[in-house]
């Protein structure tokens, strides 16, 4: 791998054309960025956080030479493969990010074309694009997803699928910016909870850190008042008011989540007990408003994730996000 400096950097650049294809081989250059590099025999993927660091490094050089040049260069490769190593470091947050970072390249360089494209084809979970090289983590990513789809259908009652979620919330928002971060955010919460349920599996029996768990919970809880927030924007500015607006549209009652205000972590194994008899949507959405305005609000909570409360309340958060999707955006 070579290694350039920031004169040797400049040079290069100053000698590629400025055009797509040009710029292109550059970027897919194996002598200055590694791509994916694997084992022939196995195909596993070989030391994937250094290629990426490599990428991550050589394209803030660019910028930070030349930020015109990296403005206008077509970066779609490299943020596709970067996204890719992301994701088998397990790093979906990192993944999914890089991902949509392409998708952006796309969307700006191909307008008429982007969504046949590899990065469309993980967002949208679409493992039918055989042209996509990292089919393989869309396939794993569309399974994990769809486990989650498919128990809230089965629980709800309501007829929500993979293919209505994708073709009519994902890609009729995906070119607005501020629903790509609300989409993003939902496959990354979705992908991430079976490596956290995990990692509360094996934690020391002496305790520890609850951040991972309630920060987890709380980009849920975010999920869940961005989507209400850019469908009733005109209610206010605060969740409650969003859901006094669209209680009508969500058939809640609004004494439910209200009903044990104020909130305080160390209820909820009490709360989620005392919710087993209300409607499924009223109990998701006083899960979701709940979570929301405890965890964030404070991080020195005492421990309640034992047992199966911790899963309890990510399946509260997802019911209550697919709900809201189901009923405010008619999908």
């Amino acid at each position: 791998m070579i290694r350039l400096s920031d004169e040797e950097m400049k040079a290069i650049l100053h000698a590629i054309p400025r055009n797509p294809v040009e710029e292109n081989k550059f970027l897919s250059d194996i002598r200055f960025f590694p791509g994916r590099r694997y084992e022939p025999q196995t195909r596993k993927v070989f030391q994937p956080q250094e290629s990426l660091l490599i990428y991550e490094k050589i394209l803030a050089q660019i910028k930070r030479i030349d930020p015109d040049r990296y403005s206008t260069m077509h970066k779609g490769t490299p943020f596709y493969i970067m996204g890719w190593l992301a994701y088998e470091m397990r790093d979906y947050e990192k993944g999914v990010f890089y991902m949509d970072a392409a998708l952006s390249e796309d969307v700006h360089n191909a307008p008429t074309d982007w969504k046949t494209l590899p990065a469309a084809a993980f967002l949208f979970l679409d493992d039918t694009n055989m042209n996509a090289a990292a089919r393989t983590i869309t396939i794993e990513a569309k399974k994990e997803v769809e486990t989650h789809v498919k128990r809230f259908a089965r629980e709800s009652g309501e007829k929500l699928n993979m293919g209505s979620l994708i073709d009519e919330f994902f890609k009729p928002h995906a070119e607005v910016y501020t629903y790509r971060s609300i989409i993003t955010s939902l496959l990354t919460f979705l992908l991430e909870s079976k490596d956290l349920r995990l990692q509360l599996d094996i934690r020391s029996s002496y305790g520890g850190s609850l951040e991972p768990f309630l920060t987890h919970l709380f980009k849920g809880g975010l999920i869940f008042e961005s989507l209400l927030k850019r469908n009733y924007s005109s209610a206010g500015n605060t969740l409650g008011k969003y859901l006094e607006v669209s209680k009508a549209d969500l058939e809640l009652k609004i004494e439910v989540y209200k009903r044990h205000l104020p909130y305080e972590l160390e209820k909820f194994p009490l709360l989620l007990r005392q919710w087993q008899t209300e409607n499924f949507q009223e109990r998701a959405v006083a899960i979701a408003y709940g979570v929301r305005n405890t965890s964030g609000h404070d991080l020195g909570w005492q421990d309640i994730f034992s047992g199966n409360i911790f899963n309890e309340l990510f399946e509260g958060i997802v019911n209550a996000i697919f709900w809201t999707i189901k009923k405010a955006y008619k999908v």
